[in-house]
């Protein structure tokens, strides 16, 4: 649920979490802070409460939906270099790439915030 998300990040300092399905085990789509359809959906207070037990699957529906969240999935592989990594963070003015194996299932995450702190 997204009760359970948002504390799971909470928990971990995350600002994303790779939605992945559960029977391929490939990767769906990224739920992160940014993505808060559940509150400008809500009517009320209790209404955003309520939204808090919605499904992933649900709020990654909502998501398709609204434009000011295109794309936000991005991806590379294991095989990508730091430069290929640095180079798409400031092309494309992002910062979280979801690895993936060759069948598309998660093998991690590259931020901008673990490069920084590769280097220090």
């Amino acid at each position: 649920t997204l009760h359970e998300v948002l504390h799971t990040m909470h928990l971990h300092g995350l600002s994303a979490i790779p939605v992945v399905d559960e029977s391929t085990k490939k990767i769906r789509g990224v739920y992160s802070r940014s993505d808060i359809t559940f509150l400008t959906k809500a009517s009320d207070a209790e209404d955003a409460v309520r939204n808090l037990s919605l499904t992933l699957e649900a709020l990654m529906a909502q998501q398709r939906t609204d434009v000011t969240t295109p794309d936000a999935l991005h991806t590379c592989s294991m095989r990508h270099t730091l430069q290929y990594v640095f180079e798409y963070f400031a092309q494309w003015k992002f910062n979280r790439l979801i690895c993936v194996d060759e069948e598309e299932r998660v093998v991690g995450v590259v931020s901008a915030r673990d490069l920084v702190a590769y280097f220090l």
